[in-house]
């Protein structure tokens, strides 16, 4: 029983004064109680104190001198029901502080990488890997996806990230074979923010997610740059949030799209 109740929180010697009151079953001297249980005079008064906190003892006076009685040990109850708040607060604190601490370890303790691979199946699989990181996604797309790599290759990219319940932020050009069905996009968790398909021409195409950039060729076979670096990822975010909000603000932009129609 002295076990448990130092796993609740009591120290040894509580533990050992508050299991000998409640066997004595009546008021103890602290002199009879330090003699028994071989403590200083000093050391027991401590302990009855924070017993007395916990509401595990009561004291009594008799005028003269002071004796200690055990409580209820339905206190104990009290103290564990504090230990599990105490726990839930702590927990909290931690899912806080763990995104930046894992930010800072990130770029200090993981190596940036580059890397360049060509053909479809490449960005096919980039476009897959890119995903796994469940973070939100942001990208920059360009008019030659689908011609390049086929409407049933690009589907099963964005299923990808659709199944992995990844939000996904997109500046996607003003065209008429572009998807226009507002549905869709909110259940495949898609935000997008329209452009005019005159203003981005490029067969490039920029997406990040987590620590990752991918820059991808949709010209001639096809390729993809995979950049892995946190500052690199961050600062493609930013430029992505001051295009999209210099877009918005855009008072015309409200009349958009005016030539997407395609609804699936």
């Amino acid at each position: 029983m002295e076990t448990q109740l130092i796993s609740l929180g009591l120290s040894q010697n509580q533990a050992k004064l508050y299991l000998y009151l409640l066997r004595l079953g009546k008021p103890g001297k602290p002199t009879d109680i330090a003699a028994h249980l071989k403590l200083s005079r000093t050391n027991t008064y401590k302990l009855l104190d924070g017993l007395l906190a916990l509401n595990l003892v009561r004291r009594l006076n008799d005028g003269a001198t002071f004796a200690y009685v055990s409580e209820d040990p339905s206190a104990l109850a009290v103290m564990a029901s504090h230990a599990r708040n105490e726990a839930i607060r702590l927990e909290r604190q931690v899912k806080e502080i763990i995104p930046g601490l894992k930010d800072t370890y990130n770029r200090k303790h993981q190596p940036s990488t580059m890397s360049e691979r060509v053909g479809k199946q490449a960005i096919y699989k980039a476009h897959i890997l890119h995903t796994k990181k469940s973070t939100p996604l942001y990208f920059v797309r360009s008019r030659f996806d689908i011609p390049a790599l086929g409407f049933e290759l690009m589907h099963k990219i964005r299923a990808s990230a659709v199944e992995k319940g990844i939000s996904r932020y997109g500046i996607t050009p003003d065209t008429p074979d572009a998807s226009k069905n507002n549905d869709l996009d909110n259940k495949s968790l898609l935000t997008r923010t329209w452009i005019e398909a005159s203003t981005y021409t490029s067969p490039i195409e920029w997406s990040t997610c987590g620590d990752e950039l991918l820059i991808i060729n949709y010209s001639d076979e096809g390729s993809v740059i995979t950049i892995k670096n946190q500052d690199v990822a961050d600062a493609f975010r930013q430029l992505w949030q001051i295009t999209n909000n210099s877009l918005r603000k855009d008072p015309e932009y409200k009349k958009m799209p005016l030539l997407a129609k395609r609804k699936i």
